[in-house]
This record gives structure tokens, C-alpha cells and sequence, in this order.
């Protein structure tokens, strides 16, 4: 800022320092909060479960408490990102630029799950499925050019 100054004054008829770059701004940690065990814990048991809705939202805010996953991965969830495999629950998060996370789920994060899952009677002849609000059957996504279906 010194040598523009300088220049701007007709002290010198160029800055010495024109080309040289300057260090590069770096955050080395991160600056968003982080629940404690205890924090986490009285923020999912202090939730009101007696609705369809309180059981919807205790397995949202689980999926982010427990898995760190950001908010659109978990509104992108649908029925068939939750599975078994073999003993365990695994989740499917689909991530920023189609990345696909494959996770198994942390032990206290399957119950407000299941407790989501068995919150609606079984439909004819399926198994009983994740609460509609909180996942939602996966539809195909059409890229940017592509022509939609035509109708019949």
C-alpha cells in the first residue's frame, strides 16, 4: 500500500511490489459449534415424540447429531437410503456433486428411526417404511437439456 501511494503521488514512477502475491488467507479450524454428548443427548430426549411430526423431526435433528451430515443430504434422504446390511443399519447420504456416502448407523441414531418407521400401519402387502415426511420415494433427476418424458 506503501509503493501505490508512492505512485498514486508521482514519488515513483512504478511499484517494486506490483507482482509479488501476497500469503493467502487460511482457516486452519473451524468455526462451526459442536453439541456435547450431554447437549445432544437432552436436545433428542427433550423432544415432544407423542406425534407424528415430534418423531419426524427427532429422527432429522438424529441423522445430523449423529452422522454430521449436512442439512441438504438429509432432506435428500428417501426410503431406500436406509437399509440393513447384514447386522447393522447403514444409511446412504447423497452428497454435494453426486457423491454417495455409504455410513453405518450409530446405534442410538436406529431407534428414533424405527420409531419413525413403525409410526404408520404397514400398506397392503409392503413393509412397514420410513415416515413420508421424513423420507420420500427417490425420483429420477433430469440434467439441464434433457427433454422430460413425453405423455401418452
Amino acid at each position: 500500500m506503501l509503493f501505490d501511494w508512492l505512485v498514486i503521488g508521482q514519488v515513483m514512477p512504478t511499484n517494486p511490489a506490483h507482482s509479488v502475491r501476497g500469503p493467502r488467507h487460511s482457516v486452519s479450524k473451524g468455526s462451526t459449534p459442536v453439541l456435547s454428548s450431554e447437549e445432544a443427548t437432552a436436545l433428542l430426549t427433550g423432544m415432544n415424540v407423542s406425534t407424528v411430526v415430534g418423531l419426524r423431526d427427532r429422527a432429522i435433528i438424529a441423522v445430523m447429531t449423529y452422522t454430521f451430515a449436512r442439512v441438504g443430504a438429509v432432506v435428500a434422504l428417501a426410503v431406500e437410503d436406509y437399509f440393513p446390511q447384514k447386522k447393522r443399519w447403514w444409511l446412504r447420504l447423497h452428497e454435494k456433486n453426486g457423491k454417495v456416502n455409504e455410513m453405518p448407523c450409530h446405534h442410538k441414531l436406529e431407534d428414533p428411526f424405527n420409531a419413525a418407521n413403525h409410526c404408520r400401519p404397514p400398506e397392503r402387502g409392503h413393509e412397514p417404511t420410513l415416515h413420508r415426511q421424513l423420507c420420500t420415494s427417490r425420483k429420477p433427476r433430469r440434467h439441464p437439456g434433457q427433454e422430460s418424458p413425453s405423455k401418452i
